[in-house]
């Protein structure tokens, strides 16, 4: 952990990020502040003290952003966001999440999968990620951002809640979550309907399909269901009904 420092005016650490990615000094650019008044500074990885401090190629150097601590401690990557983490209260559901040790163990992975598929200008990035240049994947961090965080923050409030409204807090992030998903990866067609605010939100928060664009659009109109499809609903209502006050009771 980062240790604390007897002079207010001393650096506690310095948390290094990738200069030459577009997307990565957005971030930094939005977390200058919060890190300064913790007492932690930015700085490129490409600084020259940096490459002799950590003695690294490039290619393993710009793979991940680090934390250098003034104690000369190093961590990279998911470690050096959960050493972060304690710094800021609002990430308190990525520091609960992580107890878990079936998450603890993934985050590194998840991390290394966000890093490689950032998406910068031009279509690539300069950093080398497993000896190849990383592309960019169909949608950008930020278009998963939200189904991520707002799924850790319900898988967070699991020591806070009863099970049954666990339940539905992970399916209601779930369910905003992928909207935002769809929105976003519809947003080149949306953007040429110029929808209204009313209609983005009745998508957002009224429609349970996920076709953004074909809701947006308004041009399409969904076909009344027939006899058969009532019946088949009704059925699966009824099933559901009985295994829930039925089968479950009976287990239970």
């Amino acid at each position: 952990m980062i240790t604390e420092m007897t002079d207010k005016n001393d650096i506690r650490g310095w948390v290094l990020y990738d200069a030459d990615c577009p997307f990565c000094c957005r971030l930094a650019n939005w977390a200058r502040r919060p890190l300064q008044r913790k007492r932690l500074a930015l700085e490129p990885l490409q600084s020259p003290w940096v490459r002799q401090r950590l003695q690294m190629s490039d290619a393993q150097l710009l793979t991940e952003m680090r934390l250098l601590t003034a104690g000369g401690e190093c961590f990279g990557g998911a470690d050096a966001l959960l050493e972060i983490a304690p710094c800021f209260w609002w990430a308190w559901p990525l520091r609960q999440i992580a107890r878990i040790p079936a998450v603890r163990s993934g985050l590194p992975a998840m991390y290394r999968w966000i890093a490689a598929h950032r998406g910068c200008t031009g279509g690539r990035c300069t950093t080398q990620a497993r000896g190849r240049i990383a592309r960019p994947a169909g949608a950008r961090l930020q278009d998963f951002l939200p189904l991520l965080l707002l799924t850790i923050a319900a898988v967070a409030l699991r020591p806070i809640l009863p099970r049954w409204p666990w339940m539905w807090a992970i399916a209601v992030a779930l369910y905003i979550g992928f909207k935002w998903l769809s929105l976003r990866l519809s947003a080149g067609a949306i953007r040429t309907q110029s929808p209204s605010r009313r209609r983005l939100l009745g998508y957002l928060l009224a429609w349970p399909g996920m076709d953004a664009s074909t809701f947006v659009s308004g041009q399409k109109r969904a076909i009344p269901p027939n006899w058969r499809e009532w019946v088949a609903g009704g059925m699966k209502v009824a099933i559901g009904a009985i295994l829930m006050w039925g089968v479950v009771r009976l287990v239970i």
